[in-house]
């Protein structure tokens, strides 16, 4: 691995060690706007029950807790002990056992950290966090099945709030969060492309952040947002999918 992106994850792994991002920002809640990114990419994996799936940047297993209850054999793989650690206890916590396996390490080297095969891989606002989008789009490609899906919410680059977010709210920072610059299709699509997977989309949609898209008024507006095609390339989100054909 480049020193540089060495670099890069060191310092992701601070970003997410400070405690009001862990407690403020990624603590397990259950929301319409959480479900609505889980359903979203529920849709695009399209999972058999009792399926097996990898989550990959899983942090404290906000959306990991919500596959397992819904019956699904994960994997939470993140580059923090710490926050592994909180998932693990509310793992136990919640379902009185634990249900969910956690693996700590670099999401570009999953193969290696928990091999396969998986019938789905998955991750929620987590490549831009990362040096190359690629480097992780392979590592899927290494842990999944031939004919399993992955899918991956991110910001959309072009939508111009996610950079006033940055610029304004306490604790962001360009360098933890400027990685939204490159969540563009001419990044995403190439590379899982590349990885080996066929059918790539990008599917964008919503519009508010939770404090607004929680509430039902909101709620309806941005669904009647969604429906007006000429504002599709600005919405702020996206799910980037794809099948793994198989080496």
């Amino acid at each position: 691995m480049p020193t540089s992106d060495r670099e890069h994850l060191d310092y992701q792994r601070r970003y997410y060690a400070r405690p009001e991002r862990v407690r403020s920002r990624m603590a397990p809640v259950r929301s319409r706007y959480v479900l609505r990114h889980m359903e979203r990419l529920l849709d695009r994996l399209d999972l058999a029950p009792g399926a097996r799936v990898v989550e990959l940047g899983a942090g404290m297993g906000r959306f990991s807790l919500l596959l397992a209850e819904r019956g699904y054999r994960v994997t939470a793989v993140d580059l923090s002990l710490e926050l592994l650690d909180a998932l693990r206890d509310e793992d136990l916590r919640r379902f009185g056992e634990r249900r969910i396996e956690t693996v700590c390490g670099d999401a570009a080297e999953v193969a290696r950290l928990a091999p396969g095969p998986y019938d789905g891989a998955l991750g929620l606002f987590f490549l831009h966090h990362l040096p190359s989008v690629a480097a992780v789009a392979r590592g899927a490609a290494g842990v999944l099945r031939p004919g399993a899906r992955a899918a991956f919410c991110e910001p959309n680059a072009w939508n111009p709030a996610f950079y006033a977010q940055v610029l304004f709210t306490p604790g962001m920072t360009w360098r933890g969060d400027g990685g939204i610059a490159r969540m563009r299709p001419g990044v995403l699509r190439p590379a899982f492309e590349s990885a080996g997977f066929t059918d790539v989309a990008i599917d964008r949609y919503g519009l508010f952040p939770p404090a607004l898209g929680n509430r039902p008024a909101f709620a309806r507006l941005e669904e009647g947002v969604e429906r007006l095609r000429s504002l599709e390339p600005i919405l702020a989100f996206q799910i980037v999918s794809g099948t793994y054909r198989g080496a």
